[in-house]
């Protein structure tokens, strides 16, 4: 009944095993975008449970078509995107601010970097 080994063993299940996340719409393409993230190799015990949830070492962005076809897949990995996206009229944006990263804005702590990807 210990909330703290529950919630620890949800942390290291949601890093253990692969997982979708949401999928995004690009109106203008006619495109739709799934993020993955491929579970990783950890201890139940691993300290960066928490943030390595929200902050994965690899995800993947699958492209579909307006029938759902996959026309796509992009792997982005070494600790530089996590799972914060969205569209508008310009394409596909993915946060590079993975606070595992070299890239993690230290100065601004409270905004957002984002990256275009071209699909």
């Amino acid at each position: 009944n210990d909330p703290n080994k529950k919630m620890n063993e949800s942390l290291y299940e949601d890093c253990f095993y692969s997982r979708y996340h949401n999928v995004y719409f690009d109106k203008k393409k006619k495109l739709y975008y799934r993020i993955f993230v491929p579970g990783q190799d950890i201890e139940k015990n691993d300290k960066r449970l928490r943030k390595l949830v929200s902050n994965p070492k690899s995800i993947s962005v699958i492209v579909f078509n307006k029938n759902f076809e996959k026309i796509s897949e992009l792997l982005l990995d070494n600790y530089k995107f996590n799972i914060v996206a969205f569209t508008n009229d310009n394409g596909f944006y993915i946060s590079v601010d993975n606070e595992f990263s070299s890239n993690k804005n230290v100065n601004l702590p409270n905004l957002l970097k984002f990256r275009r990807l071209g699909f």
